[in-house]
């Protein structure tokens, strides 16, 4: 086959081309992230634990989607090994009275809450720890299979175009 007669073939099938493309390009940015981020996932060896509040700050007041919102922050501590280490919680409200009073809650009800270090470097604090966001990861198992189910249909048509050129009769001789 010549390489004219594959690009009119090419050229027929194209119009289903743009959605093959867009999809193969977001699979070039999702399969890193997704592989990455699972990588991150079991890599890290969490480990929980509680930590005390220490400290509070006074409520302050910024500007967050042109409005005004009013926060405090709570000063965590917990020990790792004999070595105490720090995080900070924020908690912002947009009304003044209930930033007040959910300041004096947390200054009278001095609870321990949950954090989760890294074992290795305990440093690494986070106060939620994410759980697996599997409806991310199946998006994205359905996205390739759909993917690979589209490329197999434009794989069909373009051997389908192929067969038509095949069987039709060949209109530059006449026909005895």
């Amino acid at each position: 086959m010549k390489f004219t007669e594959q690009l009119k073939r090419i050229v027929k099938v194209s119009q289903f081309l743009p959605i093959q493309s867009f999809n193969s390009l977001i699979l070039l940015i999702a399969l890193p992230i997704l592989t990455y981020k699972c990588a991150k996932i079991l890599a890290t060896d969490w480990v929980e634990t509680k930590a005390t509040p220490t400290a509070f700050t006074k409520i302050q007041e910024r500007i967050r989607e042109n409005e005004p919102e009013y926060f405090f922050k709570v000063y965590y501590s917990f020990d790792v090994d004999e070595e105490i280490f720090e995080i900070i919680r924020e908690q912002g409200l947009r009304l003044i009275e209930e930033a007040e009073q959910n300041l004096m809650i947390a200054q009278t009800n001095k609870q321990s809450i949950p954090v989760w270090y890294n074992k290795s470097n305990p440093e690494n604090t986070e106060l939620e720890m994410e759980g697996t966001n599997w409806f991310i990861y199946l998006f994205a198992i359905g996205l390739i299979i759909l993917m690979l189910a589209y490329l197999r249909w434009i794989m069909l048509k373009y051997y389908e175009l192929e067969i038509e050129e095949e069987t039709e009769p060949d209109k530059a001789q006449p026909q005895a």
